[in-house]
């Protein structure tokens, strides 16, 4: 007695269930630990989980030990019988034949004997042939528990019909043994008087009339002919006693249409009433046949096979496998098998597709589910196997059924090799992370999914806009306009279209007009619309917010901003314009300063500026314009502003440092900023001197002008500062890198392109800014001077070779570097993590991954930025 260990690994409970019975039976474990996990297999059959394998495991135990089993237990077993599936079935019928041998006391062994005869007509062959075997155990321990009618009868139908050679002896020993027992259960089943067939001899009769055979029939027909009977007319017993045959028509096709094969035995026992000898009963069989009554098969052994046999014959092959081949039923006439299937496609409404060749039916239901099964699970479906064994009309049927259920996609096809829903969402993805990356590669998704690249190809050009990119000559590659912005920007033009020039393998001059082309292709569209999508228009001509604004405004286009949407209705933005006027009015009588905010105003930051500036020229408020030195926004701080915020400096006001990106004032700000400082003075807020040609205010209680170490420290702050920015957008870079157990996502990717475009953006800025401290701290010293009586002399090369400006400035240039290699180098480093996720156990590729992104890891040195990321805005 083996268990398999193997066929339970797909649940971890049944396959403990099994390993410890397994031992148990091996090794002889207790009653208790059989008892326990006899226990726990009828809990999985109570909540009916994993049945058939937890009933598989009970039989074992039933048989090796059957005291397990309780009346508890049998209840729960009778009724799966009822509902569990025929694998299951055969396990339960085990275990009830165990439970009737030891319990044959019980009040329940009537019902459970019933039960268990029942099961003689199951209608799998297993479950039948274990009820059997205990039924045979039953008698062997005593006769009398076959004293059934129903039991007699099928005995007498199984020992024709059973395969198994072990039961079929059994059964001749019962019949051949048991006489009595036989003859008087088998009376019981035949009335004396039969009602449904008669045999009348006709010899005397069509003597004693002296009429013909045939004008007998016309004549008798007259007065008994009835609805329900059949008449046959034949000689049986000799050539010269002609004999009617009447036969109940009712009773007949209820024998003749079962669904099982009849034995020469089971034909004679139901003819026996009217012939003795298989004979005559074999002539009238015959006879049936050829008046067409019956309709099925009539083997030359004496069975028969009703069509209704050969329904159930096929019908459950087609629900087994989905097809059935003819040249294994080759031993039955092709007639029968095809009356037979035309039955099953009319009652039982199922399709079915035949071959080329007519040897093999399919089930066109099962394929369909075959063929929704892999759109569920395969990015492709290959239907050259169906185009070679079906005919084109079936064919051409089976490819339309899948297309109107979505199963496949008609126009991604290619030699029969059709496109799923999943393989589209694949492609569909794969054409999103391309925008991210820059470029899309259809070797690249055939190696990954197997996806042919024709398909790919097709799928990407009916997806993509020809303009916001390139493609190769074979369009297998494709790179978008941002990919190629980022490149030209790294490079000069021309070196940059010989070099796609050898990666698309076509001519400079094409890749370039191309380019042009695409390009003004795009602006004509923009300018001959009404609105357009700034994520539409950014994405297809590869450039951020701020680039496609700058290039509408080249174009000197108005336009008004609503959410992604840009509308270039004058109408609408004359009326925005007029709301805008309102909203910046009342904001200076509540607000001392605000952004003028292009989300908040839903107009460019242009235009807020511009409505501003009128309004302050036009005297309706009262303030300054500024840009902001860290957003690099525009903002208007009002009168109450400039008043708070020089109390807040009242110990020196230099209008440079406090708005150093403001270059110009209009003259009514500085007439305003005049009197705040005067009037201030005035109250006493301030007390000191004010310069008007200066426009700087020093406190009398201040000492005298800032020292050298002083002003080093204001210059080292202003550069670790900028330090900072370098390595907070390192460090952020380096974790969206690094190698966890997950894939980027397009929007991670996007994250960090946008710190490295920050980044080299805001280079040139950052140095110049660094450079223009240093001047202007000389140049406000050097003001001060007039005012205090500080002597010290202080040069722009006595700061620039000051130990930790020198060395800020190497950092500096050294980070700039850094990142300037990131740029270009960020989209191999993408490519090398997707590569090492599609192979795990390329340690090679890992490493390489791992050495490139060590290169960008932040700068050791001594100096120690301050952390000042929270307020840090060029990540956002």
């Amino acid at each position: 007695m083996s268990i398999e260990l193997s066929k339970f690994s797909d649940n971890d409970i049944i396959y403990s269930l099994a390993s410890k019975l397994k031992t148990s039976l091996e090794k002889g474990a207790s009653d208790g630990e059989l008892s326990r996990i006899t226990k726990l297999l009828i809990q999985l059959l109570r909540k009916r989980k994993n049945t058939t394998k937890a009933s598989y495991l009970l039989s074992l135990i039933a048989e090796q030990n059957p005291y397990e089993l309780s009346l508890i237990y049998r209840n729960i077993i009778v009724k799966l019988l009822e509902i569990e599936k025929a694998k299951t079935r055969v396990n339960l019928a085990i275990i009830l034949g165990e439970y009737i041998l030891i319990n044959r006391r019980s009040s329940t062994f009537e019902e459970d004997l019933e039960i268990l005869i029942s099961l003689i007509n199951d209608s799998n062959s297993q479950v039948r042939n274990n009820a059997i075997i205990y039924l045979l155990k039953l008698n062997s321990i005593d006769s009398k528990y076959l004293s059934h009618p129903k039991f007699i009868k099928h005995l007498l139908e199984l020992h024709s019909t059973t395969d198994d050679t072990t039961i079929k002896t059994d059964l001749r020993t019962l019949l051949n043994t048991q006489p009595i027992l036989f003859l008087d259960q088998y009376n019981k089943l035949i009335p004396n008087t039969p009602k449904n067939m008669l045999k009348t001899d006709l010899t005397d009769y069509l003597k004693f009339r002296n009429i013909r055979q045939d004008e007998f029939f016309a004549e008798y027909f007259k007065y008994i002919k009835t609805k329900n009977t059949l008449y046959i007319v034949s000689r049986f017993h000799s050539r010269f006693h002609p004999h009617l045959i009447e036969l109940k028509q009712d009773s007949f096709e209820k024998f003749y249409t079962q669904d099982k094969k009849l034995s020469p035995e089971m034909i004679n026992i139901f003819f026996c009433p009217i012939f003795s000898s298989s004979h005559q009963v074999r002539k009238l069989m015959k006879i049936l046949i050829i008046q067409k009554i019956l309709k099925g098969y009539y083997s030359n052994t004496g069975f028969y096979y009703s069509t209704e046999y050969f329904v159930k014959l096929l019908l459950s092959e087609v629900n087994a496998v989905g097809k059935i081949s003819l040249e294994a039923f080759s031993h039955y006439p092709k007639r029968f098998l095809f009356r037979a299937l035309t039955k099953i496609q009319s009652k039982y409404h199922i399709d079915l597709l035949w071959n080329t060749k007519n040897t093999e039916v399919y089930s066109f239901s099962k394929i369909i589910t075959s063929i929704a099964s892999q759109s569920h699970n395969s990015p492709i479906i290959n239907f050259n196997h169906y185009h070679v064994i079906f005919n084109s009309k079936d064919y051409e049927k089976l490819l339309e059924l899948s297309k109107n259920r979505g199963l496949i996609l008609e126009e991604y096809e290619h030699n029969n090799i059709f496109l799923t829903t999943m393989g589209k969402n694949l492609l569909t993805n794969y054409l999103t992370d391309s925008k991210q990356i820059g470029k899309f590669s259809t070797r690249e998704i055939y190696e990954a999914t197997r996806i042919p690249e024709e398909i790919s190809i097709l799928f990407f050009r009916n997806h993509t806009d020809p303009r916001i990119g390139l493609y190769n000559k074979s369009f297998t590659l494709f790179y978008y306009n941002s990919y190629l912005n980022r490149f030209i920007r790294d490079k000069s033009f021309q070196d940059v279209i010989k070099v796609l020039a050898k990666m698309l393998g076509k001519a400079p001059e094409v890749i370039s007009e191309q380019l042009n082309r695409n390009r003004l292709s795009l602006i004509k569209e923009i300018d001959e619309k009404k609105e357009v999508s700034i994520h539409e228009y950014t994405e297809k001509l590869g450039v951020s917010q701020e680039g496609f604004v700058k290039l509408l405004n080249t174009r000197k286009l108005v336009f008004l901003k609503q959410g992604d949407t840009l509308l270039f209705d004058t109408a609408k933005i004359d009326q925005e314009k007029r709301r805008l006027k309102q909203v910046i009015i009342e904001l200076t009588q509540n607000e001392d300063d605000f952004e003028l905010n292009e989300k908040q105003f839903k107009l460019p930051e242009t235009f807020a500026y511009d409505i501003t500036r009128k309004l302050l020229e036009n005297k309706k408020i009262k303030g300054m314009l500024y840009r902001d030195h860290e957003s690099n926004k525009f903002r208007f701080i009002t009168e109450n502003g400039l008043k708070t915020t020089f109390e807040e400096n009242k110990y020196k006001i230099s209008l440079r440092e406090l708005f150093p990106e403001k270059k110009i004032y209009l003259e009514i700000e500085t007439e305003l900023i005049n009197n705040v400082i005067k009037e201030l003075i005035k109250e006493e807020k301030l007390t000191g001197e004010y310069s008007e040609e200066s426009m700087k205010f020093i406190s009398t209680n201040l000492r005298d002008a800032e020292t050298y170490p002083e002003i080093v420290n204001g210059i080292v702050r202003k550069g670790e500062e900028f330090i900072s920015y370098y390595e907070t957008g390192l460090r952020r870079i380096f974790r969206i890198l690094k190698i966890r157990e997950r894939i980027l996502t397009p929007k991670q990717i996007e994250r960090g392109r946008n710190i490295i475009e920050n980044i080299v953006k805001n280079h040139k800025k950052w140095f110049d800014e660094f450079d223009a401290i240093i001047h202007r701290t000389i140049q406000h010293y050097k003001e001060d001077k007039k005012i205090s009586k500080n002597s010290e002399v202080i040069t722009v090369k006595k700061l620039t070779d000051n130990p930790q400006i020198k060395e800020l400035t190497d950092l500096l240039v050294r980070y700039r570097a850094k990142l300037n290699r990131l740029a270009v180098k960020y989209d191999e480093l993408l490519y090398l993590r997707r590569k090492y996720f599609k192979d795990r156990l390329n340690f090679k590729l890992k490493s390489k991954f791992e050495k490139l992104l060590q290169e960008f890891k932040p700068i050791e040195s001594r100096i120690k930025p301050r952390d000042i990321e929270k307020r840090n805005n060029i990540y956002k």
